[in-house]
């Protein structure tokens, strides 16, 4: 059998009893996007840039509700799949970076990811079950959040974990929204406990980056 990166191989689809390639398909990355149920082959062991877009997050902060839309951008280093004992396609990833900005009456807002922490978050991950035709992806990531119009000289930090995911029929995934798992409430690191702002829904629309 061919090694599935000997020809351009850019989509393949395991059985999960033999390991052996099922469905593969040559040629260069360019040829066409995955069909559902596949996994790409070309953005494992690299960083990969992805755009996003996250329109009408609610932010609430200082007692008052606010509408925010954020753009930017996410690093993603993702491992090559593995496949499980109970034949789960497992593609683990690392979040290397996340930053995100909103213009706004009340001036620039700014989420991003927090580097002091983000070691300590468990690896993001996309699983496939065995015969489905997509699978479920979480990024997860400590934040932070700076918006000096509310919070002069401060910057803010997640309380906890934030985790978006979204169900994705193929990866990596094309124009998939994603949600957050749960409100991400924000503190202030040199006065830790009260609860400064806080992020009720942040959905977020991930679009691979097309240049190279």
């Amino acid at each position: 059998m061919k090694e599935p990166y000997e020809y351009g191989v850019v989509a393949h689809q395991l059985d999960p009893e033999s390991w052996q390639i099922v469905r593969e398909e040559g040629g260069t990355s360019v040829d066409r996007a995955c069909l559902p149920g596949e996994i790409s082959n070309t953005m494992f062991n690299q960083v990969n840039n992805c755009t996003c877009r996250a329109a009408e997050v609610k932010l609430v902060a200082s007692g008052a509700n606010y509408i925010v839309t954020f753009n930017g951008n996410i690093a993603l280093e993702s491992q090559a799949p593995r496949i499980l004992a109970d034949g789960t396609t497992l593609v683990e990833m690392l979040v290397r970076n996340y930053v995100a900005v909103a213009q706004h009456v009340i001036g620039e807002l700014r989420v991003e990811m927090d580097d002091a922490r983000q070691e300590a978050a468990p690896a993001s991950t996309y699983r496939m079950s065995p015969g489905s035709m997509g699978g479920r992806h979480e990024v997860n990531m400590y934040l932070t959040l700076r918006a000096p119009g509310l919070f002069p000289g401060k910057t803010l930090r997640s309380k906890g974990l934030a985790q978006l995911s979204a169900e994705t029929p193929t990866f990596p995934p094309v124009s998939q929204v994603y949600q957050l798992a749960a409100a991400t409430e924000f503190e202030d690191p040199a006065n830790p406990g009260p609860v400064l702002a806080r992020i009720d829904s942040f959905p977020v629309l991930l679009n691979p980056d097309p240049t190279p």
